[in-house]
């Protein structure tokens, strides 16, 4: 063993029945670029039955500090191997892999150099499913983040432990994984992690860790049904504790808490609810028990509107209500909106004698919002344009459409109202030259408001009728990518 006191990462790999795909994290790390005597591997074994030990142990050679541990007896899950393994970490970073996965050549040279810079307590890249294993995307969609936002970059959909952690931090926070939660024990370590970091990276430029899909392995339908619904959300109470005993502010908490209780219910099994009255009443009694019983009055106001008809059934223990409703709004269409509040939110009304109901529902999340660019036409003193702006829940409302400006470098930005309408989602736009202040990159947006609701659409070069660049006066349009125009002055 080399070098134990300059360890930079220990890398975690619990292991349990694995003698034939162990070898893809072991040989995955033996081909880092990173210098393998400045990490340790750690696997804990939780009693195999079958050859895992043997399959670790034919890579001693190839990685310098690799630890073997074993169970006394097995656990039944990976929260015992993974906590014991953090207790004899040495590295300054504690990276968490599954025993099937595997992480690019590159990953633990750049985690390090990147959590180095940055300071990052958190830190994990772009994943890659492998065998149709389903991941997580929309926190890679915008480059690296090097101080991600927890709620702004939607980490609330990557909560599987495949990060890398700095151990100080953990220990700091004592953030372990809770033998006590029967089902979603990484979701909790992970959160609490989260609410808790002073600084989260998330870097997006490179596939850093390949999550394997076994044929054998338990999804979340199986534990559905061989788990009471108490125990899938038990996790829930843990991490609303973990959240309310961070330092965030009273405003800060609650907006995570919003964030979490969302996921749980985007995640609801409504599919069990149409197979059995007892499950679905379990499952009903569960949520309400651990999940809507956080809604307050105030939080509601935060959460998106295709949650709310969800809150209010669950608390009625109106299963059959809560799948009915959901089919009638997705076939809603504008004709069904009766009523746009002051906040902005849109009101259907679904009618149903048979299960004697008859209520407004907040449907923002049904209104689906498209702009298009019909033209453009360059004159000697204004550019104008023809836009419209469709939302499909608000044709029968006037739009009050109009067209903004902003200069990514200067920050100078100016607003038009239209020259002409055609109809209420769609205007015609004189824009004089004299506008463009200060040349450089100018995001161009599509506005509307009725009543209370607001949006904003970006205007793309695919939907700009015209070729360009295009010199006016004495400036040039033209698109360096899909939502950049750039103003030049010409000399």
């Amino acid at each position: 063993m080399n070098n134990i006191n300059n360890i930079k990462i220990s890398v975690i790999i619990p292991t349990y029945k694995s003698e034939t795909y162990v070898i893809n994290p072991l040989q995955s790390i033996v081909d880092q670029t990173i210098n393998l005597n400045s990490i340790e591997v750690i696997v804990v074994d939780d009693v195999s039955p079958d050859n895992t030990i043997s399959t670790v142990e034919s890579y001693a050679n190839k990685i310098p500090n690799l630890i073997i541990k074993k169970m006394d007896k097995n656990t039944g899950s990976p929260v015992i191997p993974r906590n014991t393994a953090l207790s004899v970490a040495r590295g300054k970073y504690v990276l968490f892999m599954d025993n099937d996965d595997k992480i690019g050549e590159e990953t633990l040279e750049r985690f390090y150099q990147t959590a180095e810079k940055f300071e990052s307590d958190v830190i994990f890249g772009k994943y890659v499913g492998v065998n149709g294993r389903i991941v997580p995307k929309s926190q890679f969609n915008h480059g690296n983040l090097y101080h991600a936002d927890f709620i702004k970059d939607n980490l609330v959909h990557s909560l599987a432990p495949h990060k890398m952690f700095r151990l100080d931090f953990l220990k700091k926070f004592k953030i372990t994984f809770d033998s006590n939660i029967f089902v979603g024990e990484d979701q909790f370590f992970v959160m609490k992690a989260f609410v808790n970091a002073n600084n989260i990276s998330v870097l997006s430029d490179y596939d850093y860790y390949y999550v394997v899909n076994r044929k054998n392995e338990s999804n979340l339908s199986e534990i559905q049904n061989t788990v009471h619904p108490s125990e899938i959300y038990q996790k829930v109470d843990y991490i609303m504790n973990a959240i309310d005993e961070s330092g965030k502010s009273s405003v800060e908490k609650m907006n995570y808490k919003v964030a979490y209780l969302q996921r749980v219910l985007l995640t609801h099994p409504s599919k069990v609810f149409s197979k059995n009255s007892d499950v679905q009443n379990n499952f009903l009694k569960a949520l309400k028990n651990s999940v809507t019983k956080y809604v307050t009055v105030e939080m509601r106001k935060l959460f998106k509107s295709q949650y709310i008809y969800m809150i209010d059934c669950i608390n009625e223990l109106d299963g059959k209500k809560l799948i009915d409703v959901r089919k009638q709004l997705m076939e809603l269409d504008s004709n069904d909106v009766v009523y746009i509040e002051g906040n902005g939110v849109i009101l259907a009304g679904i009618a149903n004698e048979k299960l004697n109901y008859d209520n407004l529902f907040p449907v923002n999340w049904l209104n689906r919002v498209q702009s298009t660019v019909y033209g453009l036409k360059f004159g000697e003193s204004n550019v104008c344009m023809d836009v419209e702006l469709i939302q499909t829940l608000l044709t029968k409302f006037d739009n009050n459409l109009s067209i903004e400006f902003k200069n990514r470098n200067s920050g100078e930005s100016f607003t038009l109202k239209p020259a002409h309408l055609i109809n209420n989602q769609r205007a015609y736009f004189e824009i004089p030259y004299n506008l463009f202040q200060n040349i450089g990159i100018y995001d161009v947006f599509i506005k509307a408001k009725v009543k209370g609701n607001r949006k904003r659409k970006y205007v793309k070069k695919g939907e700009w009728d015209i070729t360009l660049p295009k010199r006016v006066s004495n400036l040039e349009f033209k698109f360096e990518s899909k939502q950049q125009l750039v103003v030049t002055r010409l000399i």
